[in-house]
């Protein structure tokens, strides 16, 4: 739904209007900051997964350490 919405401020004709100009500029801040912190996640999932076994990643068993019940 966020993502639709910001789609929708971006895509739209008159986003780049100087009525408009500063809602575009926070939309395309926000999905900038959405798609880092995303990346991040997921950065730090397949860390935890890979590294779970081979004392690659600090705290290499953390993914095992959390998932053990």
């Amino acid at each position: 739904m966020v993502l639709f919405s910001l789609n929708n401020v971006i895509g739209h004709p008159d986003a780049l209007q100087s009525d408009n100009v500063m809602a575009y500029d926070n939309a395309v801040s926000v999905l900038g900051k959405n798609a880092t912190v995303i990346m991040m996640v997921l950065m730090q999932l397949r860390g935890e997964v890979v590294g779970s076994g081979l004392g690659e990643v600090e705290g290499g068993d953390g993914w095992r350490q959390h998932h053990s019940n």
